[in-house]
């Protein structure tokens, strides 16, 4: 079976055991649907309007999507796999505290971890080299993306380890300040994003020593901010990084009115598609999430990361163009194809972009 194939089936796959896992449905799990129609709606209008280049230009190349496909699939057998009872030991946990922070550990959490690096480095190198104009295939990307996999762990780890210092910050210095420790971790987390938004494509490339690509990444990131920035800040209000909720509700004869609000520490460097606004909202209820709406929400989310990490491959290709031509390679990509607006493909030399050439309209 090629990888192209088992994508797909990735998918479907995922889709299964999500249905699967969602009935029967318990009470208060449906009251987050709403959150989810309000979240589709906002990504179709993105996808519409500030990113519709980048849209037409994944749906032209399948193989983008090849490396969350395989992710799919392999996470979602690691999580049957480890519900059944000879393989318990798999799912078996340990709990490991340190600096105030509690971390359950297991077999299938480490492998899980080895998943997420493998499909972080596989899926930025296939943007990388969509955007770069190669149609290498997904066996080839993915050969190549083993190679820059300690790499992106490494950056990885980098990134999460000062949200995870800042949370330890605040449960030892600021616990007792209140309003003052969320927003301490909230503004913690927009700096780490905005400093990684670029990292993995300059990770990737293993040409360059980690150090130069760690600090050219960072770089990048904040250079292109004003340019970013506005997409970057909508993608952690859908995620929710930043949530109030406020619920209410009859369990018996008791009512319950509950109020809730929350500045959380999430890497949004990589492809993050965590939900949080209705996981907060379960919490409220008390309930479980229900797996459609998760799986559905982070799909979207996922989708999001992808197309917003294909504008950034571009500008900064762009950009390695503009400031030294003569060690552009030739290679990389003579000609750039396009989706026009009336849905012909046109062919423009290198550095006569259409999206220049008809004035640069993708910022938000």
């Amino acid at each position: 079976m090629s990888l192209r194939s088992f994508s797909k089936l990735g998918f479907v796959f995922a889709a299964v055991v999500a249905t699967y896992n969602s009935f029967p449905m318990d009470a208060f799990q449906g009251r987050g649907l709403l959150f989810l129609l309000g979240l589709l709606l906002s990504l179709g209008v993105l996808f519409a309007v500030p990113l519709r280049r980048e849209v037409a230009f994944v749906a032209r190349r399948p193989d983008v999507w090849v490396p969350l496909g395989c992710w799919y699939f392999a996470t979602n057998a690691l999580t049957v796999l480890g519900s059944l009872p000879f393989l318990a030991f798999f799912a078996a946990t340990k709990h490991v505290s340190a600096l105030g922070l509690s971390l359950t550990v297991s077999l299938m959490f480490i492998v899980q971890i080895v998943l997420g690096v493998a499909y972080l480095a596989w899926q930025t190198h296939t943007i990388r080299e969509a955007c770069a104009g190669r149609e290498s295939g997904p066996s080839v990307t993915l050969q190549a993306a083993k190679g820059a996999m300690v790499r992106v762990f490494g950056a990885s780890a980098i990134c999460v380890s000062i949200l995870l210092i800042a949370v330890a910050l605040v449960l030892f210095v600021l616990g007792g300040i209140g309003v003052f420790a969320f927003v301490f971790i909230g503004v913690v987390g927009l700096a780490v994003n905005f400093s990684s938004s670029a990292l993995l494509l300059r990770i990737v490339d293993v040409r360059r020593p980690f150090g130069e690509a760690l600090s050219e990444g960072i770089r990048d990131s904040w250079k292109f901010a004003p340019r970013w920035w506005l997409l970057l800040l909508v993608q952690h209000f859908l995620t929710g990084i930043a949530t109030y909720v406020t619920v209410s509700y009859r369990t018996g004869s008791h009512f319950q009115s509950k109020t809730s609000w929350s500045f959380d520490a999430v890497w949004l460097g990589g492809y993050n598609g965590e939900f949080k606004w209705y996981s907060k909202l379960m919490a409220a209820y008390e309930a479980a999430p229900w797996p459609l709406v998760t799986f559905t929400a982070g799909l979207g989310l996922t989708v999001l990361a992808i197309v917003m990490k294909v504008r950034f491959a571009h500008d900064l290709r762009d950009a390695d163009h503009d400031e030294d031509p003569a060690s552009h390679d030739e290679s990389e990509i003579t000609v750039d194809d396009r989706v026009t607006s009336d849905g012909d493909s046109t062919k423009e030399p290198h550095g006569q972009d259409p999206r220049h050439s008809a004035g640069d309209d993708r910022a938000v």
